[in-house]
């Protein structure tokens, strides 16, 4: 027993935080890229479009920024979860160590053993790409935009709804003048 505690001495909370630090390190740079490119992205939108400074382009920076601050959540909730599941994996693997050595008696073979399995799980982890993190909000951006050329924008569905008189037999937003004769003082 006494050399398997000796071999799992290693795997203290330091180790543990040590994975927590080594994931948040693998995947930050990752995140803060993505989101480096999202901001790009809305802001050549936003610019294509003519509304840089409108309300709309407010609410999308705020909207990237509140997605950015949940992924940020998500990757710190992660690196607990690899810190977890290493603290599982050492815990399993040395009660296992402890069931072979009451069963077989054998503390020469325990040991050869428990050295074995505390290097495998020393060994740094393997961790995945996060993935793609942020929604495309700047390709949302087209069918919002007040002034698209193609008619699609908002301005453009206005003009073909009849919204205030403004349909035209084509249906271009090309309006004519109509409305209410009372004026009103």
């Amino acid at each position: 027993m006494r050399s398997i505690d000796a071999a799992f001495t290693k795997f203290d909370d330091p180790y543990y935080s040590n994975i927590r630090t080594a994931y948040q390190d693998y995947a930050t740079p990752q995140l803060e890229d993505q989101y480096s490119k999202a901001k790009q992205q809305l802001a050549y939108a936003l610019a294509r479009g003519g509304i840089s400074d409108s309300t709309i382009a407010g609410e999308r920076q705020a909207a990237l920024q509140k997605e950015y601050d949940i992924n940020r959540g998500a990757l710190v909730d992660e690196a607990l979860n690899q810190e977890k599941q290493a603290r599982s994996a050492v815990s399993n693997e040395r009660s296992s160590l402890v069931s072979q050595l009451n069963a077989s008696a054998d503390p020469a073979a325990a040991s050869a053993a428990s050295a074995a399995a505390a290097n495998n799980l020393s060994l740094r982890p393997t961790f995945s790409p996060i993935g793609q993190m942020f929604t495309n909000i700047a390709a949302s951006l087209a069918a919002s935009q007040p002034t698209a050329t193609d008619g699609t924008g908002i301005l453009g569905q206005i003009a073909k709804s009849n919204l205030f008189g403004s349909k035209t037999a084509t249906g271009t937003g090309n309006a004519t003048a109509a409305g209410s004769s009372r004026i009103v003082n």
